[in-house]
């Protein structure tokens, strides 16, 4: 079983503390209109140390700035994917395939 990445009951701890963050630090109070969601949470992020008390919304932010936002580069892993695992080279096993792709994309 894999151990879950945040804390749900932490998470709901800090809620109180997150909300007044921020409506102090980013004078967000329910209108998050021309927000730029990243900048604010790599800002926070980098200042981390003055945000210990609220880490299981540090960890949620670090999650969802490394999920890409489109769908770009998995389109086209996918059609590089079809390039690769052609009709004549489906016996390929994960191992290799994850090899001939990351080759393929890295040029």
């Amino acid at each position: 079983m894999v151990p879950a990445l945040i804390d749900g009951d932490k998470l709901r701890s800090q809620s109180n503390r997150f909300m007044s963050f921020m409506r102090k630090e980013w004078q967000l109070d329910g209108n998050a209109i021309g927000v730029d969601f990243r900048t604010m949470w790599a800002q926070t992020l980098s200042a981390r140390h003055r945000y210990s008390d609220m880490s299981e919304y540090l960890k949620l932010a670090q999650i969802m700035l490394m999920c890409p936002a489109g769908s770009v580069e998995n389109e086209r892993l996918f059609s590089c994917m079809n390039l690769v695992k052609s009709k004549t080279r489906n016996a390929l096993r994960s191992k290799h395939l994850n090899a001939c792709l990351r080759l393929a994309t890295s040029a």
